[in-house]
């Protein structure tokens, strides 16, 4: 680590056996958050280091603490990486009131993830690493409730924060999950058609997975059915003046838009599973699984499905010729 970020830790006398020191990424709070994202509305909020864990990220590197104070700050760096140095000097006593005009002239940005599980998301991230050290170590002296409760009212701060539509983010993944082809948030180059020397008809899918570069898949007539009756994509509908209009934009394969408000986007959703042909004993455990994992899609479910989304999760039956004698 460079100097000066040895010296802050020495400083503090930070024990990093006692805290959490994980940088929680979207994928960390909710996976079907992270992959099926739909933001929602933008509030000014005052939220709790309690309740930021991280940075909206989908990174597979797992960053930690003192670690990843190197990324953002060094005595020796770039304009990025030491504007921001004079952060170094606080302490448990003068954080808040030394970074209080900051929050007033560039607030903070989060993105709720998930309920009360919020990421930092354009700016701030130099301050919250500050904040959330200072606020952990700060934490493993508090003896009593009382303490607890009255240390995460001192590190709340005013946010700008974006909250994540979990109706809209949820349907788009029951959707891509049950339709015929998942392919929500896939995007082609080309679709080119074919007829071999059969007479018949094939097509190959070029499929854009990086900067210039493509993936070919060739397919079959039926499959390519599969295709055009599925849904590509699930993005809110903007008005004249780029405001959220409450609808949802479904986008099909072939690029046709459906307009739906929430009611019709349920509506639209539970036709997808109840037709879907797709229901098979994997598929259905691991949503059973994940219903368990995350209480807002379990909520999600038990009020929108649970006629016919099994919320009870599935044990798997084992073959008794296989068991340890």
């Amino acid at each position: 680590m460079n100097k000066c970020n040895i010296n802050f830790i020495e400083r503090l006398g930070v024990d990093f056996s006692k805290i959490n020191s994980k940088i929680y990424t979207e994928s960390d709070i909710n996976e079907i958050v992270a992959k099926y994202e739909v933001q929602g509305e933008t509030i000014n909020d005052e939220v709790s280091l309690e309740h930021i864990y991280g940075m909206h990220s989908n990174i597979d590197e797992c960053y930690r603490f003192p670690e990843i104070l190197d990324y953002f700050f060094c005595d020796l760096g770039d304009g990025y990486h030491t504007r921001a140095i004079g952060m170094l000097k606080y302490d448990d006593t003068n954080v808040i009131t030394g970074l209080t005009h900051s929050f007033k002239e560039e607030p903070i940005s989060l993105i709720e993830a998930d309920n009360k599980k919020n990421l930092i998301m354009t700016n701030g991230m130099h301050r919250f690493l500050v904040l959330r050290l200072l606020y952990l170590h700060a934490k493993t002296k508090c003896k009593t409730q009382e303490e607890f409760n009255k240390l995460k009212l001192q590190y709340t701060i005013p946010v700008k924060k974006i909250k994540v539509d979990l109706l809209k983010t949820y349907c788009k993944y029951l959707i891509d999950l049950f339709q015929p082809v998942s392919c929500m948030d896939k995007y082609y180059h080309s679709i080119e058609r074919f007829i071999d020397q059969n007479n018949e008809k094939y097509y190959m899918l070029n499929e854009i997975v990086g900067w210039n570069q493509y993936e070919s898949k060739y397919i079959t007539e039926t499959e390519m059915h599969n295709y055009l009756n599925s849904v590509k994509g699930l993005e809110n509908e903007y008005d004249d003046n780029y405001d959220k209009t409450g609808r949802s934009k479904l986008i099909t394969f072939n690029d046709e838009k459906i307009l739906l408000t929430d009611d019709e986007l349920i509506e639209y959703t539970r036709n997808i599973i109840i037709n879907s042909n797709k229901k098979d004993l994997k598929t259905l455990q691991n949503i059973a699984n994940i219903i368990q994992k995350y209480e807002s899609f379990k909520c999600f479910c038990q009020t929108y499905f649970i006629d016919i989304i099994n919320l009870e999760k599935k044990e798997e039956k084992h073959n008794d010729s296989y068991k340890t004698k």
